[in-house]
């Protein structure tokens, strides 16, 4: 069989053996989520705490009586299953009937990465799944979830949920492009990060679509680790990626339109919008939203992570 893996942030289809795909499971990071939350940087640090706490309070222990706190009364919602605002959230809660539990001191997802950059916190967790192909087996992927924070409350979220045909149709807000280009949403006063997210800007532009063979060796690691569940391991999934047409010429700047760019450390996340059928009306689509993550080390990209799950085809 094999396994047709879009990349919708490239508009290409790469074909993969299912046999080929044995990705690096996802881990959680040995440090604990609030030793992630760190930073020099109060104000990203403080940011952070506010997601995780939103997590410990609302998300784990479903006392909504709290939301007030984290979230602002009119924020954007782009889960395709959740209608924007405050109340809509609540709503979404109580229809679910979960009691409230006693909060704990700490959070308790597991949590791969945060990242924080501006006014906008990321949050990678490792997914369990079982294998469509094989119930007996299971797999790893990310989720994530990404807040604009403006004023100590959540104005904006993103995650990659997909529409649930049982669920009542929701008035949320389709998940579209950042109308700066992503060399804009690149800048940064930190000429650090800057420099990472060029470098995966770059990349993108000479590998994914310029498919120029020697741009791999000069992006990505010879110890690269790819995390993502429909890819082939290693730099062997990006060979098949860029061998899949022929050269192109390089654009000078990247024709791929991100939601959102930032960087923290070595790491570089990109969100961008997804488009799937619509599980009520194959005729039509909606969107939700899709992260590449990146780890960068001496200037190669090292390691890459992204929300994917495997099909049954």
């Amino acid at each position: 069989m094999k396994l047709l893996r879009t990349f919708s942030f490239l508009s290409i289809v790469v074909v993969i053996s299912s046999a080929a795909l044995a990705q690096a499971p996802v881990t959680p990071n040995a440090k604990p989520p609030e030793e992630l939350a760190k930073s020099s940087n109060k104000q990203l640090e403080a940011n952070k705490m506010l997601v995780l706490n939103l997590f410990r309070e609302i998300l784990e222990a479903r006392h909504m009586e709290l939301a007030d706190k984290y979230l602002a009364s009119d924020f954007i919602q782009h889960n395709p299953n959740a209608a924007n605002g405050l109340p809509a959230l609540k709503q979404y809660f109580a229809a679910q009937n979960t009691q409230p539990r006693e909060i704990q001191p700490k959070v308790q997802r597991k949590v791969v990465a945060m990242v924080a950059e501006g006014d906008m916190t990321l949050i990678v967790s490792p997914r369990e799944l079982t294998d469509p192909k094989d119930k007996a087996q299971k797999y790893t992927t990310v989720g994530f979830d990404m807040y604009r924070i403006k004023k100590g409350k959540v104005i904006e979220h993103w995650d990659a949920a997909l529409k649930n045909a049982n669920a009542p149709t929701a008035a949320y807000t389709p998940v579209t492009p950042d109308s700066r280009s992503a060399e804009e949403l690149a800048k940064s006063s930190d000429k650090k990060l800057e420099a990472n997210k060029m470098l995966i800007v770059n990349m993108w532009r000479e590998a994914i679509e310029g498919r120029q063979r020697e741009a791999i060796n000069k992006y990505f690691a010879p110890n690269f680790i790819q995390h993502a569940a429909t890819m082939a391991p290693g730099l062997e999934g990006i060979k098949n990626m860029v061998n899949r047409g022929q050269p192109q010429a390089v654009p000078p700047k990247t024709g791929l339109r991100p939601t959102a760019l930032i960087a923290e450390g070595d790491f570089v996340a990109a969100i961008f919008p997804r488009q799937y059928a619509d599980p009520k009306d194959p005729s039509k689509k909606y969107t939700t939203a899709g992260l590449e993550l990146y780890r960068i080390e001496n200037g190669k990209i090292v390691e890459h992570w992204d929300e994917h799950e495997k099909s049954s085809t």
